[in-house]
């Protein structure tokens, strides 16, 4: 189990790099009016990875 958290923490960091990545190019693409709302989801995405990483610490 403890390496399915460590892959799942990964993933979220990875998930949330590239989205904000993805919007930042889209945003210079297109225009950042329409796509700055998306940044909420790979700020959304990162957080979870720290929340992750916060709960998989064993407590004292």
């Amino acid at each position: 189990m403890e390496t399915y958290n460590k892959i799942m923490q990964l993933f979220w960091l990875v998930v949330g790099v590239i989205t904000i990545i993805a919007v930042t190019v889209l945003g210079f693409k297109d225009g950042f009016e329409r796509w700055s709302s998306y940044y909420v989801f790979g700020f959304f995405a990162i957080l979870l990875y720290f929340v992750r990483r916060y709960n998989a610490k064993p407590s004292l």
